[in-house]
């Protein structure tokens, strides 16, 4: 699910896995605590732009807005007990993929809050190896249930 969200959106405070990024097959480099970042220590600015940023295993996430506490989103687990996951970035997947450089990135008109029930794990084969196959996102029903609250 993608939010367009006022460009001031600013940053992030998450209780789930952290600090780094992770992904269904790095999550060995996480720790789940109580973790925070601007949005712009949230993506790393890859040569080419890419995905990047995200962050699993939520249970609650704070947005911040010109630095200041804004929203509030908890995140229930499913039927299963998975949490779903979140990236905050400047720019939405789609202008991510039609840009070969940083340079070519529009100017943000937004902040974007991707929630995710799901990811694929790391690999494409486009420069490597294929995600590992326990790693593979299939299609499934999810459920989120989220609860948002103003700060």
């Amino acid at each position: 699910m993608r939010l367009d969200l006022p460009t001031d959106v600013d940053g992030a405070s998450w209780f789930g896995a952290g600090p780094r990024e992770s992904y269904a097959d790095s999550m060995h480099a996480t720790v789940v605590g109580r973790h925070s970042g601007s949005i712009d220590e949230l993506n790393v600015p890859y040569a080419r732009p890419q995905e990047t940023g995200h962050r699993s295993d939520v249970r609650s996430l704070e947005l911040s807005r010109n630095g200041a506490p804004w929203l509030r989103i908890e995140a229930d687990p499913d039927a299963l007990g998975r949490r779903p996951g979140f990236s905050l970035a400047r720019h939405t997947a789609q202008q991510v993929t039609a840009a070969g450089h940083p340079h070519e990135l529009p100017a943000s008109s937004h902040s974007y809050l991707y929630l995710d029930a799901a990811q694929h794990g790391l690999g494409s084969r486009a420069c490597g190896p294929d995600v590992w196959p326990d790693f593979a996102l299939r299609p499934e029903a999810r459920t989120l249930v989220l609860r948002f609250s103003a700060l």
